[in-house]
């Protein structure tokens, strides 16, 4: 004969989530126009809402080119969430993609030894500037992820490039998910 045996935790496990430091890598490039854009903002503010006032974060914006909210990572406290929500809502459509400089200074962050570092990386996966080729974007990021950095992958829009978004994701332990 044969059984099934489920087993589910308590609702309240009694632990603490860990702190932890966040990277946002946000595409900033003309392809994310429109709706993308809108989405990609919404998902964007929830997602540093969301943050525990013992987290830190930073945010990555890039097109053509590569920019940081601030050049140190923030404490999540609400001063510092209200300011990134007032940048987010700044942030516009134009320049190319250059998915690989992006990620490349998203891993060049340490954290304290104890803190994990996770990247929450936003786009519609289109390299259209620096490194194009997909395999090797993916290759040059595994290769600067000495700290395993775990890259959630989100991709934004109907045209987006799953593969790139789901072997950065599978590469380093993470998921990938779309939204149309």
């Amino acid at each position: 004969g044969t059984f099934l045996l489920l087993l589910t935790p308590a609702l309240d496990a009694g632990t603490e989530a860990m702190p932890k430091d966040m990277t946002f890598v946000f595409d900033t490039s003309g392809s994310m126009q429109g709706e993308k854009m809108t989405q990609a903002k919404a998902a964007l503010r929830f997602c540093v809402g969301a943050l525990a006032p013992e987290d830190r974060f930073r945010i990555v914006r890039f097109s053509d080119t590569v920019e940081l909210f601030r050049p140190e990572p923030l404490a999540a406290t609400a001063e510092n969430r209200e300011a990134a929500n007032r940048w987010i809502e700044r942030l516009e459509a134009v320049g190319s993609t250059d998915i690989d400089a992006a990620l490349q200074l998203a891993l060049a962050h340490e954290s304290p030894r104890g803190r994990p570092h996770m990247i929450v990386f936003l786009t519609d996966g289109l390299p259209t500037a620096g490194v194009k080729d997909a395999r090797e974007i993916v290759q040059r990021a595994l290769a600067r992820n000495q700290a395993e950095t775990r890259i959630f992958a989100f991709g934004v829009g109907n045209d987006v490039n799953r593969g790139l978004l789901e072997d950065l994701a599978e590469g380093t332990r993470a998921i990938s998910c779309f939204v149309g």
